[in-house]
């Protein structure tokens, strides 16, 4: 999982490994003669809109398009505004394109990026575009609602993508979760990786969306909560396959690992600024993790560590007037509290 300094997952390939060149007119076309598995594996490296040109080289170059597992980014169907031409970008052509190359494409969907186009206006086309996700075998999907501020409702087609390996949702307004909505380990049997980030909900459901990814994702291995102001005050992590958990710049008064035989990795980064750290702490509790290698950053002035029932505070000491730092632990057994 690959972050960029917004938050949003890094696509596979983009616009910058080049564009495909053929040759001068009259030059022995020798690209052509590559082994087809050579001529699909060029195509998905190319931007979309590069990659459905081939089409147009010959017959044999239309057929790799088609059999290509689709590798799309919006932003490389961004046509900037140039000297001479329209003053603004075109964003109801990039979400035209979009929906052409989804459309026509049959499949199957390697990856697909979706992190430019404004999706307020679209209405019905949104649940459309994932039922074609779902039906054509996605695996990779990152999912960015534009434009700010969150208020588009995210739609409940996206939990019907069983096929999805990575999975990011950015700036959505999250649903509630409704009897009637897809549960258990079948919705989404591959998903290896997961990340929320900039949503916006009311604190109790986003709490329990989180628990329900969990239960829905048994080969989970990465989890990661970024830039999440509003919520959850809770959140309690329960997964048998889960390895990382990643709490970035996200506010929650407490953070439970309840049950997670296979962790490895804990990241919390809170630091938020402007925001008056000594009004939210978040208590960060440890109950089973018995693979646990890697916990950190921990921030004593924001972070109150608590491992099974051993609380760790933080103590102040004065050394030939320099200010030190130190972690004291604190060990209270039960039969120690006072009742």
């Amino acid at each position: 999982m690959v972050l960029r300094s917004t938050g949003i997952l890094t696509p596979p390939f983009s616009a910058a490994c080049g564009t495909l060149f053929c040759g001068a007119a009259g030059l022995e076309d020798r690209i052509s003669h590559l082994p087809k598995a050579l001529l699909s594996n060029i195509i998905s490296r190319l931007p979309a809109k590069d990659a459905a040109r081939t089409t147009t080289l010959s017959t044999r170059w239309r057929r790799l398009w088609a059999s290509t597992p689709l590798v799309l980014d919006d932003a490389d169907l961004v046509v900037f505004p140039q000297r001479g031409g329209p003053p603004r970008i075109n964003w109801e052509a990039v979400f035209t394109a979009v929906d052409l190359i989804l459309t026509s494409h049959p499949g199957p969907f390697r990856c697909v990026h979706l992190t430019v186009c404004y999706m307020a206006p679209q209405g019905g086309a949104l649940s459309r575009w994932l039922r074609l996700l779902a039906a054509k075998r996605l695996e990779d999907l990152v999912f960015v609602s534009r434009p700010f501020p969150v208020h588009v409702c995210l739609p409940a087609d996206v939990l019907r993508i069983s096929s999805l390996r990575r999975f990011y949702l950015g700036f959505w307004h999250l649903p509630d979760l409704l009897p009637g909505l897809p549960r258990g380990p079948e919705v989404f049997p591959h998903l290896q990786e997961i990340a929320l980030s900039h949503n916006a909900t009311r604190s109790a459901l986003s709490a329990e969306l989180i628990d329900h990814l969990l239960q829905c994702s048994p080969v989970l291995e990465k989890l990661a909560i970024i830039l999440n102001y509003d919520g959850p005050t809770h959140v309690s992590v329960r997964s048998r396959s889960l390895r990382c958990v990643v709490l970035w710049m996200s506010l929650a008064r407490e953070l439970a690992i309840v049950a997670t035989p296979r962790l490895e990795r804990l990241i919390l980064w809170q630091t938020i600024p402007g925001y008056p750290c000594d009004l939210f702490i978040t208590k960060v509790k440890i109950r089973n993790a018995p693979d646990l290698r890697v916990l950190g950053y921990l921030d004593p002035s924001i972070h109150v560590l608590e491992i099974g029932n051993t609380v760790i505070q933080v103590s102040w000491c004065i050394f030939s007037a320099a200010l030190t730092r130190f972690t004291r632990l604190d060990m209270w057994s039960e039969m120690h509290q006072p009742s």
